[in-house]
């Protein structure tokens, strides 16, 4: 049996051009199959609850936002792989979804954070002021993460805490 990857290439400085291209939010689905590994390699059904919890996290997220006037989208052909952008009050944000567990929690948040760090920052080419937000599926165990978060400028939510996305909208993003 073989693996075969897939890479869609661009050119490094190929950047968002304009926020104004957004589609549409295309819905998250959870996969009916996932990347065939090594068989037992990781245990299938870990699998399928961290791509469902992860898929009801980013719809939570949309779901919440559009019903707070955002408008929401998916990553174009030009923008980095994100899993949710959206405009609400001309303030532009874009966010990762991680889903997490006791034993993956701080590897899923470092790279988390890392992923929206990079997508904030091309992104910066079509909107200088783009935020950046981190989205959970629950509360992290410590409190460490939500002020590492802060400290590089990312908002760092889950289920429950989403309303500090439209409170925090007013503040001034760090540089």
């Amino acid at each position: 049996m073989r693996s075969v990857v897939v890479f869609r290439l661009r050119p490094v400085d190929a950047g968002v051009k304009q926020l104004g291209r957004m589609l549409a939010y295309r819905r998250a689905k959870t996969p009916t199959q996932w990347a065939a590994e090594l068989p037992f390699a990781r245990d299938p059904n870990a699998i399928d609850r961290a791509l469902r919890a992860h898929v009801e996290t980013q719809n939570a997220l949309n779901d919440f936002l559009t019903a707070r006037g955002a408008r929401t989208w998916s990553p174009t052909d030009d923008e980095p792989e994100f899993d949710l952008a959206w405009v609400r009050r001309s303030i532009a944000t874009v966010a990762e979804v991680k889903s997490i567990t006791l034993a993956n929690e701080d590897q899923q948040l470092r790279l988390g954070l890392g992923q929206v760090l990079d997508y904030q920052q091309i992104m910066t080419k079509a909107k200088p002021e783009i935020r950046a937000a981190l989205a959970i599926e629950k509360a992290p165990r410590s409190d460490r993460w939500i002020e590492l978060c802060e400290r590089h400028g990312v908002v760092l939510v889950w289920p429950g805490t989403f309303d500090v996305l439209v409170d925090r909208q007013l503040a001034t993003p760090m540089a």
